[in-house]
């Protein structure tokens, strides 16, 4: 289950965001890492923290 703390203080301000069935993880890029590789990385991460609810859109 996955928890973010939307307010409060303590243990109060918890908000259920749901389940995650697998880490969110990026690919292993080629050796050797160039910008494109990390640039096209840090997009998925981004995607995937969008996708389970843990970034904004």
């Amino acid at each position: 289950m996955l928890w973010v703390k939307t307010s409060g203080g303590g243990s109060t301000g918890w908000k259920l965001i749901g389940t995650q069935a697998e880490p969110l993880t990026a690919p292993i890029p080629p050796s050797p890492v160039n910008a494109q590789d990390v640039w096209t990385r840090l997009e998925d991460l981004e995607n995937k923290l969008k996708a389970s609810g843990l970034l904004s859109t």
